[in-house]
């Protein structure tokens, strides 16, 4: 996928405005900081006990029988994405550790919407949402799966059509609103690369990020790993699913299909690429990060269900 492809599909709404919302979110109480979700017990310690712990693409192999298939955005919807895609690996962690629920996949234009609309109060005319108004939506507003009754099909152009604010005041698809409100996810924001790492290593808790960072779209081949390196512009969500150790790195995935940077070397979960530590690193510092966990979801409770999903991708 060569740089001109790749613009339009950027629907971070950038720093300026991102500082503004999460500066008023933290004041209003809507999000809650690392410490606070370690002291307050809201996440408990699920990896880093001296027990073997499933990568997120093995855990997904346990529960569906294969690595969860990659998304492939088609507008700049970006933010939805990087939450449905932390918030299913989430889900498949908490299933294969022995949670009784059933797996079913997020869909990704009621992120969009909800956020854009119900949280960011239609302040956004073209595409685009930010972080912290997706980790408010799902928290407030649920998970609508993508086999839910009458969800029709991902398309961009559905997405655009859901995204649009003219369903601030109205939202047309006000029936959903119900269906979605059983499963709500708990985010958790989360401002280091230490946090960051502790969150996946130790609590088995996938994030979505978002930020100007921009990559090659190729990763080069470093100790037998494919590793993203840092190079333009993105105003881009993605999301954090996975940590090595011996590589020091977490495992960066994209929504622009499971190709779009080649293929992994170790079995990884194809769209994405190893992100360095000390890249991480400064992009927190000087990148104006929006950052969340996904803590917990309250999927539908049943008999866990170890069958292969149909690959829609």
């Amino acid at each position: 996928m060569s740089e001109p492809n790749i613009t339009p599909l950027f629907g971070w709404a950038g720093p300026e405005l991102a500082r503004e919302e999460v500066a008023k979110a933290r004041e209003a109480g809507l999000v809650v900081s690392f410490d606070q979700a370690v002291e307050s017990g809201i996440i408990a310690k699920e990896g880093n006990t001296g027990k073997p712990t499933l990568t997120a693409w093995e855990a997904s192999k346990k529960v569906l029988g294969q690595v969860l298939p990659a998304g492939r955005q088609e507008i700049g919807d970006c933010v939805s994405w990087g939450m449905k895609q932390a918030g299913e690996y989430r889900h498949l962690i908490e299933i294969a550790s022995g949670q009784e629920e059933r797996f079913r996949r997020w869909f990704a234009p009621w992120i969009y919407a909800t956020s854009r609309n119900q949280i960011g109060q239609g302040r956004i005319s073209g595409d685009g949402s930010l972080g912290v108004w997706a980790a408010q939506a799902v928290m407030k507003y649920g998970v609508l799966f993508e086999d839910d009754k009458d969800v029709p099909s991902y398309s961009g152009s559905l997405a655009r059509q859901w995204g649009s604010r003219s369903n601030v005041s109205q939202p047309v698809y006000q029936k959903f609103f119900g269906v979605a409100s059983d499963n709500p996810c708990f985010c958790v924001e989360v401002k280091s690369v230490d946090e960051a790492v502790k969150m996946i290593r130790d609590f088995r808790r996938p994030l979505t990020i978002a930020s100007l960072r921009g990559f090659r779209m190729e990763p080069r081949n470093y100790k037998g790993y494919h590793v993203f390196v840092p190079s333009g512009t993105w105003a881009h969500q993605m999301c954090w699913i996975e940590y090595n150790e011996d590589l020091g790195a977490l495992y960066r995935l994209n929504s622009w299909g499971a190709d779009a940077h080649g293929q992994p070397l170790n079995g990884e979960a194809p769209g994405g690429a190893w992100n360095l530590l000390d890249d991480i690193e400064y992009e927190f510092k000087n990148m104006d990060v929006e950052c969340f966990a996904l803590v917990e979801f309250e999927g539908q409770p049943t008999d866990p269900d170890w069958h292969p999903i149909r690959d829609n991708d």
